[in-house]
């Protein structure tokens, strides 16, 4: 998963032509850790979508704007909207029965 930033999350997601998975993610957050390997495996299985990481602490404005209150949040982009939120370290299959439907 590649890292967003600054100059490149709106081109990356909201301007993207694929469907996009962000995973926001703090240094002090286990679970944000935990979380990494699922979304590496998703990253493997749907080709067609696009996945990164955000880090809260670099990208706290954009983070307060989208909403994100409690990590980890996974939030899937459409069409340069969002179309779904995840909130926590959840089972691989939760993400899969969202993301097959795109």
């Amino acid at each position: 998963m590649k890292e967003l930033n600054k100059n490149n999350f709106e081109s990356n997601t909201l301007k993207s032509n694929k469907p996009v998975v962000v995973k926001w993610w703090s240094e002090f957050c286990l679970q944000c850790e935990a979380l990494t390997s699922t979304m590496k495996k998703l990253e493997e299985k749907y080709k067609n979508i696009k996945f990164y990481s955000a880090n809260v602490s670099e990208l706290n404005d954009i983070a307060a704007i989208w909403g994100i209150m409690s990590l980890p949040t996974v939030i899937i982009f459409k069409e340069g909207n969002s179309i779904h939120q995840f909130y926590g370290n959840l089972p691989q299959d939760v993400f899969e029965k969202e993301l097959d439907k795109l």
